[in-house]
């Protein structure tokens, strides 16, 4: 959920967070402060600049979203089509290479 934020280039808050649990039927509603404690738990620096509150990733969170936008950059330059294994229909049924 927390990638939904940067993915819309918003700054993700705790209220925020909240807000978004309370909205989604699926997600159950759970207060503030637990969410504050789960986001600790899990490498978030809660941090408060003048009067704006932030939420800051992790290190090693932020060097892999930025290493999946470089790879999926350079794939797309390198238009591979597909990443995924297939199914070749031959005399049996094996798994394919990867296609590309």
């Amino acid at each position: 959920m927390c990638a939904d934020f940067f993915r819309r280039n918003e700054i993700p808050t705790v209220e925020k967070i909240t807000s978004e649990f309370s909205e989604r039927r699926e997600l159950p509603s759970i207060r503030w402060c637990t969410v504050r404690r789960l986001l600790a738990d899990i490498g978030f620096i809660h941090e408060k600049r003048s009067l704006n509150s932030l939420l800051i990733d992790r290190d090693d969170m932020t060097d892999r979203r930025n290493r999946y936008l470089r790879d999926g950059e350079r794939y797309r330059t390198e238009a591979q089509k597909c990443s995924s294994w297939t199914r070749h229909q031959s005399r049996r049924n094996t798994l394919g290479r990867l296609c590309g």
